[in-house]
């Protein structure tokens, strides 16, 4: 708790001039904490955000991958290297969520390689030239994500579509 906190360091200033320095700093916080607030709640019911979402899905509209895509990142909360390293196999009907077990990274010139990677470019050397590689996710947070109704359709939806272009172009 903030309060708690911020009454532990008062307690513990020894002189007059810096108790009268920290409440007045205690003071200004609190007013930008409530304008802060007050701007908040403003933009909550405007909904500005809601505008720009709409531009953007107005660029890529309903059926493009791109459209499923920006919808699981922006109803999951998932990140952009998670969402782009799903497999199939990550997504459960049954149980209704999306496993996120890996995410696609850009080779930067700090790539380091962990043990497991050595071993794969040691094997493979020809990966050595490719700028993107999986990975763990970031803080090896692996986790099952639950999927909305509106999501779960989609996916339905793309795997069906994919499902008929297997047969039609095998």
């Amino acid at each position: 708790d903030i309060e708690a906190r911020l009454k532990a360091v008062e307690d513990a200033v020894a002189t007059k001039a810096e108790q009268a320095d920290l409440e007045a700093r205690h003071a200004a916080r609190k007013e930008r904490f409530a304008l802060m607030h007050k701007l908040f709640d403003k933009h909550m019911d405007a909904d500005p955000n809601a505008r720009w979402i709409d531009k953007i899905y107005d660029l890529y509209p309903k059926g493009t991958l791109e459209h499923l895509a920006l919808k699981i990142m922006q109803l999951t909360g998932m990140r952009e290297g998670e969402c782009f390293a799903l497999d199939w196999r990550d997504i459960c009907f049954e149980n209704h969520c999306i496993y996120l077990v890996r995410q696609i990274q850009r080779k930067s010139s700090k790539f380091t390689p962990t043990a497991w990677e050595k071993d794969l470019l040691a094997k493979h050397p020809e990966l050595r030239n490719f700028k993107w590689y999986i990975s763990n996710p970031k803080y090896e947070s692996r986790r099952a994500i639950p999927m909305s109704a509106e999501i779960e359709q989609l996916l339905k939806d793309e795997f069906e579509c994919q499902q008929a272009n297997r047969k039609k172009y095998g």
